[in-house]
């Protein structure tokens, strides 16, 4: 027992100070000009290594590796600019990584990740409070890591535990509004709807207690979302006038959100720029097609075209429909417990990143937000790849109910 407190209590210090804003805020206190959250992964690897060294030499490892390095010659031959193409492969470095990593291991302990998800939450939101005391909310843009959000929600769902899912829930939505990002909000509800969808799915309507706490939270804060906003109206002028003034205007005429539905309206140009992979894009400047353009971080979209080519990012986004889709399917046979809880949370979590890849660069652009994207990647290559060459239902089952984590 006082081995796993131990053991959670490090995920829990591991997500708050590598995989939160609060990786960036100690970065910058200790005189680091970017965030460095692999610094901070060091202190844990005396006691994380198991977790987060294992990785075996394989072709798939040396094609990763290739394809690596192939992009990194790519980015510096297109864009002539060294420095920033090896800054974009840092983050792309961890998503690659993590990929691989969790495309090894056969289970995971849903609790675990649970801790590491909480401890990135409560982290961000700590950082965020204390560059408010520093600067003021007018000058800060609360982000967080939103898959980590997205994580920290749905697990209490999938582990029926009423008063966490709401607990849970509330500091998902307080962090969402106060981060005066819309895109945050929409990213916390896509998460909770999908959550609700797959339980209501998979427990073929069993799960009722939860299904009405989250109708009962949902029909109130609806009906209070006038209350909200003149509480934000009159206590916090600046968030009010990101989440509800530009959604108001966004809706009436595109204000300032017109760059992103004309991105959306602009994608057979884009295609046609990016038919061929260009390697990792420069961060740190606009990118421009005709008379249009904007930042990589509002539409990462055109970065992956620009770094995959249109045909590679086609193909990879028509895979994870139809795995998304097949793992689904597998999830409705299985039975409780085994993979079933994990597999949940990711096919919650993956419409998210699918959103993201339209509306929210920072799965691709922010290092504590990177290992979390590529667990997703890798869990769904797992998942797919048992379904593929254990299509048995039997099998499949057999092994989920293995009692120690295995590493293939």
């Amino acid at each position: 027992m006082k081995s796993s407190f131990f053991r959670y209590s490090l995920y829990f210090l591991f997500g708050f100070i590598c995989l939160s804003t609060f990786s960036t805020y100690l970065s910058h206190l200790l005189g680091f000009p970017i965030g460095v959250p692999e610094v901070f992964a060091c202190l844990f690897i005396p006691v994380l290594y198991k977790e987060f060294t294992y990785l075996r030499t394989s072709p798939v490892t040396g094609g990763f590796i290739i394809a690596f390095l192939g992009l990194i010659i790519l980015g510096i031959m297109f864009s002539g600019d060294v420095y920033a193409v090896v800054g974009t492969s840092r983050v792309y470095f961890y998503i690659f990584y993590f990929a691989l990593l969790f495309s090894r291991i056969d289970k995971i302990d849903t609790t675990s990740l649970f801790m590491v998800s909480a401890g990135a939450v409560i982290g961000s939101g700590f950082s965020n409070y204390l560059l408010v005391l520093q600067l003021g909310q007018e000058e800060v843009r609360g982000y967080s890591n939103f898959i980590a959000l997205s994580v920290f929600v749905i697990y209490p769902l999938v582990k029926k535990k009423v008063i966490l899912f709401l607990i849970c829930l509330g500091i998902a939505i307080v962090l969402a509004f106060y981060s005066g990002l819309r895109r945050q909000i929409v990213e916390v509800v896509i998460s909770l709807v999908f959550g609700l969808l797959i339980l209501m799915l998979y427990r073929k309507g069993k799960s009722l207690s939860l299904m009405f706490v989250a109708v009962v939270v949902g029909v109130f804060a609806w009906a209070n979302i006038s209350l909200i906003e003149q509480y934000l109206l009159e206590n916090h002028f600046y968030l009010w006038q990101r989440v509800f003034y530009k959604t108001q205007i966004a809706m009436e005429d595109g204000g300032s959100e017109g760059s992103r539905y004309e991105h959306l309206g602009l994608l057979l140009d884009y295609f046609a720029e990016c038919i061929f992979p260009r390697g990792f894009f420069p961060r740190g400047s606009s990118f421009s097609v005709g008379d249009h353009g904007g930042s990589t971080l509002d539409f990462p979209l055109f970065e992956l075209l620009y770094t995959f080519s249109a045909f590679g990012m086609v193909v990879f986004i028509l895979w994870m429909v139809s795995s998304y889709v097949k793992n689904l399917m597998v999830l409705l046979s299985l039975p409780k417990g085994g993979y079933s809880e994990e597999l949940m949370i990711v096919l919650s979590c993956i419409p998210v990143l699918l959103f993201a890849t339209f509306f929210d660069g920072s799965f691709i652009q922010y290092s504590f937000v990177a290992p979390f994207s590529g667990y997703l990647f890798g869990r769904l290559f797992r998942f797919s790849f048992r379904n593929v060459y254990q299509n048995s239902p039997r099998i499949y089952q057999w092994s989920a109910y293995t009692s120690n984590s295995k590493m293939e």
